[in-house]
């Protein structure tokens, strides 16, 4: 398997910058990135994104960590964070790509936790032992958003459930390409329905393309996830990621989380550079700007509101945080984007 280290972790596939606007949600066709690289989008990870997509037309393979499958028309992909991915799409590939933030993500799970488990405890064996085992199991998934760590297909059907998705996420591509009022409460709700939709169906089962390569790859792939469990930075990284959502308001300082997670500040650094290339304080700051662009977009609250609802005790500390994380001043930002959504 290729090295952890070596697979490149993006935002958006091919760029650099970190998350680039206020939304927490960025949609695209599929044809809009990959044929700008020959319909071939080669293996990486996103750190802190879910993506869903969803093939239209047409077909693809897909690569997940050293295995490769067939995507077919009307599937649709649910893709976690920090899962090793890639695709080579056919030329008349047609659909959705949905890349969310995970505290959008987080919010709609939360939201979506009462289906999520009536669904899971319908599934349960009837002995009661082993119905506490999987009752505790899923209630601490559902609770943990690093519980979303699983590559799911999900396959339309030709019946009015599936159309309505479909519908959905027509008018969530149209709805996040124009600038019409309460935009990010309409974006949350399709977002919202089309997970919601998505619980109800069973998942397809993840076939390898090659039947051989599956065989030749096991127990590699084995032995690597074995070796990526067993390390401190598969329980700590993921971990560290929640009590920032958590705590980034009211704790900004590193020692603060990695007192939380039992280690040093140190090696708190060298497990998010080892995991995604960046400092433990740049993804605070990066959740922060990302709140700060948020309200700034979306609410009228004043600057100086602002810089306190975000744990600043000085609104000017806050503008000088925001200028140097974005270029602009909040000021700036605001005028440069517009309220109108």
């Amino acid at each position: 398997m290729t090295e952890q280290k070596s697979i490149p972790i993006y935002k958006l596939y091919g760029e650099s910058d970190p998350w680039p606007m206020a939304d927490m949600v960025h949609c695209e066709s599929i044809a809009a990135r990959s044929r700008l690289h020959n319909w071939h989008i080669a293996t990486h990870q996103h750190n802190g994104l879910f993506q869903i997509l969803y093939l239209v037309a047409g077909s693809a393979k897909i690569q997940l960590d050293d295995l490769q499958y067939e995507m077919k028309a009307g599937q649709i992909l649910m893709l976690p964070q920090m899962r090793v991915h890639g695709f080579k799409f056919k030329r008349d590939a047609i659909g959705h790509v949905v890349t969310i933030a995970y505290p959008l993500i987080q919010n709609l799970m939360q939201q979506l936790r009462p289906q999520l488990m009536q669904k899971r405890m319908q599934k349960m064996p009837q002995s009661m032992g082993e119905s506490r085992l999987h009752a505790s199991d899923t209630i601490t998934s559902i609770n943990n958003i690093s519980a979303l760590t699983v590559a799911n297909i999900h396959a339309l059907k030709n019946d009015e459930e599936s159309r309505y998705i479909q519908a959905a996420f027509t008018m969530l591509d149209n709805e996040y390409r124009g600038r019409l009022p309460h935009r990010a409460q309409l974006i949350e709700s399709l977002l919202a329905s089309i997970l919601i939709w998505l619980t109800r169906s069973e998942t397809v089962a993840l076939t390898p393309a090659n039947a051989l390569q599956k065989d030749r790859l096991q127990n590699k792939l084995s032995a690597a996830v074995l070796s990526q469990t067993s390390t401190r930075r598969g329980s700590h990284f993921p971990r560290f990621s929640e009590l920032i959502e958590l705590h980034y308001t009211t704790d900004q300082a590193v020692s603060y989380y990695a007192d939380q997670l039992g280690i040093t500040a140190a090696h708190l650094n060298a497990l998010c550079r080892q995991a995604v290339g960046q400092s433990a304080l740049g993804l605070i700051h990066e959740r922060l700007t990302l709140e700060a662009k948020r309200n700034l977009v979306y609410t009228s609250m004043s600057i100086s509101v602002l810089s306190y609802t975000l744990g600043f005790s000085d609104p000017s500390y806050f503008t000088r945080f925001f200028k140097r994380q974005v270029g602009l001043s909040p000021k700036e930002f605001k005028q440069k984007v517009g309220t109108s959504a």
